[in-house]
């Protein structure tokens, strides 16, 4: 019966694709390679990474995305405005580091996020003005580093983050006037550096 249905598809012209595991590492560096992604895990480091062309503004080929064994490394990717499309990651194994996208105006698309095994680095991010699609984000095994986000006015998005295993970095963010969004956070393992 299989065969028949599988033979009818291919009749019609219809594909059938299954998501798989990507091993190792992957860069995705256009909207073409953003578009062909069909992996539910890549074992190592997810870099997303669009300095050269520019043109990458969705991710949305990335749903079938559920974990990352290692980082999670989303660099210079000045038409990218937003991270829906990370809406089924719930952990990556190393970190995450969110760095120089223009046009990034918040977090959202990371709300399945719970866990970061090493640490979260969010820098140079002119436009984002909120760290909502954090959410979820419960526990941070190093350090929480975020830098130079001009626009950033609130770290609401941070509400169930209770654990950071090393150092809370929070300076130079010329519009962020409160700390409020940090309430449930009871235990820092390192140094808190806020200028």
């Amino acid at each position: 019966m299989k065969k028949i249905v599988f033979t009818l598809l291919l009749a019609l012209g219809i594909t059938v694709s299954h998501a798989q595991t990507h091993t190792g590492n992957l860069t995705l560096s256009s909207q073409t390679e953003i578009d062909g992604f069909n992996f539910t895990e890549v074992t190592g480091e997810l870099t997303i990474n669009d300095a050269i062309n520019g043109n990458i503004t969705n991710l949305d080929s990335l749903i079938s995305l559920t974990d990352i064994g290692g980082n999670l490394i989303i660099l210079s990717n000045p038409s990218l405005m937003s991270l829906s499309g990370l809406d089924s990651l719930t952990s990556t194994g190393g970190y995450l580091e969110i760095q120089v996208n223009g046009s990034l105006r918040s977090l959202s698309g990371l709300e399945s996020l719970t866990n970061i095994g090493e640490y979260i680095y969010i820098n140079s991010n002119t436009s984002l003005m909120s760290l909502s699609g954090l959410a979820s984000l419960t526990d941070i095994g190093g350090y929480l580093y975020i830098n130079n986000n001009a626009s950033l006015s609130s770290l609401s998005g941070l509400d169930s983050l209770t654990n950071i295993g090393g150092n809370l970095d929070i300076r130079f963010n010329a519009s962020l006037t409160s700390l409020s969004g940090l309430d449930s956070l009871t235990e820092i393992g390192g140094n808190l550096f806020i200028y």
